[in-house]
């Protein structure tokens, strides 16, 4: 199945709060903003975006102050390289913070693209 990343809005609320409400603790931090910002990024401060496969949202990265990741299988590749791709190699974020699941394959993947900014 092909992975596709774009960034979210507010149409994408309801599956991004089930998504993320899978592990409510671990994600206590993305859900308060989230249900009281929406997705709109004029709203919440900064984007947030998704990767899809088949339409069913897998993956997704807050990208503001700090990174905050979110993957439900760290070893998919294809995720991590699909939000890497939306970060890029020029670091902006002050840290990446998150499941370690989620932050370790990311930073990995960035310090490979961006050796000098985040490795």
């Amino acid at each position: 199945m092909r992975t596709r990343v774009r960034q979210l809005d507010d149409a994408d609320l309801s599956q991004t709060i089930e998504f993320l409400s899978r592990a409510p603790v671990a994600n206590v931090f993305l859900l308060s903003r989230i249900r009281q910002g929406g997705l709109d990024s004029a709203r919440l401060g900064c984007p947030v975006h998704g990767v899809f496969r088949g339409g069913e949202l897998v993956g997704l990265v807050h990208i503001g102050a700090n990174l905050v990741p979110v993957i439900d299988d760290g070893r998919d590749s294809a995720v991590v390289d699909a939000l890497a791709s939306k970060i890029g190699r020029w670091r902006r974020s002050s840290s990446i913070m998150g499941a370690d699941v989620a932050v370790l394959p990311l930073y990995e993947r960035l310090a490979q693209i961006g050796p000098d900014t985040w490795g």
